[in-house]
């Protein structure tokens, strides 16, 4: 047999073991298994580790495996994602609640008082370097 052939059909012997190949290609390995005594000493060696592996004994994993594999499995909330290595942005919310305070206080002020703003002007100047009314004059 080729060897490249071999290769291809040992690559193929985990499969064919466990019986995860469709009907054409386990014949094929099969019709290779019988000519190629190499590759039938390959799969007796899967098999003999196969049944090796099947023969120990199920042991409990160490808890500090089981509690690493729990905690990865739990979900992360999506607000904890966003912010992991990312810490400035949490201030982010608390600036925006601000701004908006702010922003309606301006609205309600302006709401409750609407003659204030017309009323409210420049000061008038009367002459060159004449200080508004109300101003004290520097002596």
């Amino acid at each position: 047999m080729s060897p490249r052939a071999c290769e291809e059909i040992r690559a193929l012997l985990p499969a064919h073991l466990d019986g995860e190949l469709d009907r054409d290609t386990a014949a094929g390995v099969g019709a290779h298994l019988e000519g190629c005594r190499a590759c039938r000493e390959e799969l007796e060696t899967l098999q003999l580790a196969v049944e090796a592996l099947r023969r120990l004994p199920d042991l409990p994993a160490p808890a500090s495996i089981l509690n690493g594999v729990r905690a990865r499995l739990r979900p992360v909330p999506w607000h904890r994602r966003l912010l992991a290595g990312r810490s400035w942005l949490a201030g982010v919310p608390v600036g925006a609640l601000a701004t908006l305070l702010v922003v309606v206080g301006v609205a309600l002020f302006q709401a409750r008082y609407p003659g204030l703003r017309d009323k409210a002007g420049p000061p008038a100047v009367t002459g060159p370097g004449a200080a508004p009314e109300g101003t004290p004059r520097a002596l």
